[in-house]
């Protein structure tokens, strides 16, 4: 979860960020819940980031933050 605001917020998103995610969390060991979090993770930044042109980067909102953070606080 943290890597994932981190990203978005300081580095926005753009075409590198599902690969950056996909890197940092690979050998984290998950519950299921929380790995069913992941997938919509990965969901989300394959749609964004696809409406990105490359060398793009889009800032985040905090209504985007927050929706994250809550989520995470209901699957952990």
């Amino acid at each position: 979860m943290k890597i994932t605001l981190h990203q978005v917020k300081k580095k926005g998103l753009n075409k590198d960020s599902l690969l950056i995610f996909e890197n940092r969390i690979k050998n984290i060991e998950l519950r299921k819940r929380c790995e069913d979090f992941k997938e919509q993770i990965i969901k989300y930044l394959k749609f964004e980031t696809n409406k990105i042109n490359p060398g793009d980067s889009l800032l985040a909102s905090s209504d985007i933050l927050e929706s994250i953070l809550g989520k995470y606080k209901m699957f952990s």
